[in-house]
């Protein structure tokens, strides 16, 4: 959030937030709010596997979290303006997401795809998947 008025064409005070999200991770805590067992499929970047997985489990949802050596947890940056939002989207580690390692019986009856995998995959991937 800026601190002040925001000024064009040069730096702007600000406070910062980095919190836990995405949409599929945001869509499990919701879902899992309604005493639905909820599973949760993602890859994050090397060493972020453990906090994220506890982080999951204090919203009771069951996180199978894969993780990659090389890509970072992704992030995204969101500059809102009014009514408008932006969005800088960096995927990182999702984006080499493993679909054949996911544990089948870990399925059940509803299965949400984040966009982001929707987008990358298109329409083939997604129902081969």
């Amino acid at each position: 959030m800026p601190i002040g008025q925001v000024q064009s064409n040069t730096d702007n005070e600000s406070k910062l937030v980095a919190t836990s999200g995405g949409s599929a991770a945001n869509f499990a805590v919701w879902l899992a709010t309604l005493q639905i067992e909820t599973h949760l499929f993602a890859r994050v970047g090397k060493g972020d596997g453990k906090k994220f997985a506890a982080e999951f489990k204090t919203k009771n949802v069951i996180a199978h979290l894969q993780e990659d050596q090389v890509l970072s947890t992704g992030r995204i940056v969101v500059l809102i303006d009014g009514d408008n939002r932006t969005f800088f989207t960096d995927r990182g580690a999702n984006q080499n997401l493993e679909v054949g390692v996911m544990p089948l019986e870990a399925f059940g009856d509803f299965l949400y795809i984040s966009g982001y995998t929707v987008l990358s995959i298109g329409t083939e991937g997604t129902q081969k998947l």
